[in-house]
Order: C-alpha cells, then structure tokens, then sequence
C-alpha cells in the first residue's frame, strides 16, 4: 500500500469526510482528494506536498509520532 492510500485509509478509519479533513487541515477539499489518488491539479504529488499534508493530519490527532497507520 502506497502513502495515498494510506492516507485515505486513516481518513475512514478517523471517520471524516474530504470537507470535514480539508477544513481541519487547511486544504481544499479538491487537494485532499489528490493526495488520496497522488495526483494533485494532474500532476503527480511530490514527497514534500505528502509530508506536508501528513504533517497537517498529524497535528489534527496531535501525536509527535503520527503514521497512516
């Protein structure tokens, strides 16, 4: 399994929706759903724009040693 679907696997597991996480972490809606498909705007999602996005689900659960899983 792949750091997309990771991603979205933890965000159903959590319970939330694309709008619910976009507004906890300050993406847009249309963004989260790129980081799950890894395709953000048709291009592929860089390893910082994935950091960058694990930080923020991260600091919704507030946990220093966040992971997907």
């Amino acid at each position: 399994m792949n750091q997309h679907e990771k991603a979205k696997a933890w965000r159903e597991r959590q319970g939330y929706t694309h709008k619910q996480l976009a507004e906890l972490t300050g993406f847009s809606r249309t963004a989260i759903q790129g980081f799950e498909r890894g395709l953000v705007k048709g291009k592929t999602v860089t390893e910082r724009a994935m950091l960058r996005y694990k930080l923020a689900c991260a600091g919704i659960v507030n946990k220093p040693d966040f992971d997907w899983e």
